[in-house]
């Protein structure tokens, strides 16, 4: 698991506009990649074949819900990156 973020850790979320960043990533990892938006200062980069996308989507569901502050929230949904077809 990686996270993926800024220098000061504010709005780093940003990072993942960036597909030059996300497939570097990927060549790095050399697997395809969840991003599991976990507010809007970072997310977390987890290779596709560590863990379960609908588990990890109804966790991040239920965090959001309970520890993340709401203007903080990005996302409940999880990401795949694919470098040859970029984010679904």
């Amino acid at each position: 698991m990686y996270i993926l973020s800024n220098e000061i850790a504010l709005e780093g979320a940003s990072y993942i506009l960036y597909e030059d960043i996300l497939k570097d990533i990927r060549t790095q990892l050399g697997e395809d990649f969840y991003i599991i938006p976990s507010s809007i200062n970072e997310v977390i980069i987890v290779p596709c074949s560590t863990i379960d996308a609908k588990y990890t989507k109804n966790m991040l569901r239920n965090v959001n819900r309970s520890v993340v502050a709401k203007q903080e929230v990005l996302s409940d949904n999880v990401y795949r990156f694919d470098g040859e077809l970029s984010m679904m």
